[in-house]
């Protein structure tokens, strides 16, 4: 069945023995955080920026309470980040912050751990990259329009926690192969990527190293001027999801690649 290989390409990317498909992304967090409470979690900590805005709602629903930490422009601050997670019983960050930021995630993880805090990684932006989708304690996200898998429909939840939940059957092919190609989709976006910071490298561009699906670049009218020109679709920040500096977000991930595209 079509279903059973989805599953098994999920469990191989997130190396985790339990994965389910769900209905969105956000039900995947909603599910993600009910396990959280089953646990024995009472709070959990979101970014500042650079994460998903939909979090804290889906937190207060399931009872847990939360806080924002800092980082830098999105990225977190592993130094920091020691000094105040044991405070707290998890964490939430996404692999590539605002999708223009790699996270450390090993680092992270490993500072979470020494804490007994568990990590919740959304890797809508890695999946199917090894470091960006295999990290964490619940690893989850969607394959909605726009992501690495645009696939316009589902999310996924994995974990090698039990759920007690079970997961949507899935009998479609172009998911499969959307899974299978996710490497190639996230390799041809990361190269454009960087070609467009090379264009830009006369602005202020955030993180210009960083693997990223998005290019966050300071706010000017020739930078406006150059989407325009390209094609490029763009969000004006600041803005949650993205960096809280006047900035703007190019948003390359919305490209389509080889013929695969979203529905």
């Amino acid at each position: 069945m079509i279903s059973d290989r989805i599953i098994k390409a999920l469990q191989i990317y997130t190396k985790k023995a339990n994965v389910a498909i769900t209905s969105r992304g956000n039900d995947a967090i909603f599910k993600a955080f009910e396990i959280l409470k089953r646990e024995g979690c009472k709070n959990i900590l979101f970014p500042d920026q650079a994460g998903w805005w939909k979090c804290p709602d889906i937190a207060k629903k399931v009872g847990l309470e939360f806080a924002f930490f800092e980082t830098k422009d999105g990225l977190l601050d592993i130094d920091l980040l020691g000094k105040f997670v044991g405070n707290y019983d998890s964490l939430y960050i996404c692999s590539l912050g605002g999708y223009y930021v790699e996270q450390p995630l090993f680092e992270i993880y490993q500072v979470c751990r020494d804490n007994d805090c568990l990590l919740i990684v959304d890797a809508c932006s890695g999946i199917g990259v090894n470091g960006l989708c295999d990290i964490g304690d619940i690893i989850l996200g969607s394959f909605g329009r726009w992501k690495v898998v645009d696939y316009g429909n589902y999310g996924f939840i994995a974990s090698n926690f039990n759920f007690d939940f079970n997961s949507l059957v899935v009998e479609d092919f172009l998911l499969l192969e959307k899974l299978e190609n996710a490497s190639i989709r996230f390799n041809f976006l990361v190269s454009l990527n960087f070609e467009i910071k090379k264009e830009l490298n006369n602005f202020k561009v955030y993180f210009p190293e960083s693997r990223s699906l998005n290019v966050v670049v300071e706010k000017n009218e020739r930078v406006l001027e150059y989407c325009n020109r390209k094609g490029y679709e763009y969000k004006l920040c600041p803005f949650y999801n993205r960096i809280n500096k006047d900035a703007i977000s190019i948003e390359v991930k919305r490209l389509n690649f080889g013929g695969l595209d979203g529905k």
